[in-house]
C-alpha cells in the first residue's frame, strides 16, 4: 500500500494538514512582546515590523496595530528592540578560498 505524501494530495476542505488561526486565551501583552522579538531576531527594526504589522495579511500582529494605533505601536516596539535588539548577519567571502 503506497500512500501520497500530503503535499501531493487534493487539498480536501475538511483537510486536517491545512493552517488555520485560533485565539487562545493567554497575555496578550506577552504574545505582543514575543512577536515583536521574533521579528527583531530575524533582523527587523521598528520601521520594518510597523510595516508588517500594518498589513492585513499578518492578522494576528494586524490586530494589535488596529487595537494600539500608529504611536502605541511604535512606542511598545521600540521598547521590546531597545531590550532585545535587533539581531544582523552579514557575510563575508575570502576571495582567496573556492566555494
Amino acid at each position: 500500500m503506497t500512500s501520497a505524501h500530503p503535499a501531493d494530495r487534493e487539498m480536501l476542505p475538511d483537510d486536517p494538514m491545512e493552517l488555520s488561526a485560533v485565539e487562545l486565551p493567554g497575555d496578550v501583552i506577552l504574545m505582543f512582546r514575543l512577536l515583536v522579538e521574533e521579528y527583531a531576531r530575524m533582523g527587523h527594526d521598528t520601521d520594518a515590523i510597523l510595516r508588517l504589522a500594518r498589513n492585513p495579511f499578518y492578522a494576528g500582529f494586524h490586530r494589535f496595530y488596529l487595537a494600539l494605533g500608529e504611536e502605541e505601536m511604535r512606542s511598545r516596539v521600540q521598547d521590546v528592540i531597545r531590550r532585545c535588539g535587533v539581531v544582523r548577519v552579514s557575510e563575508e567571502r575570502n576571495p582567496q578560498c573556492r566555494t
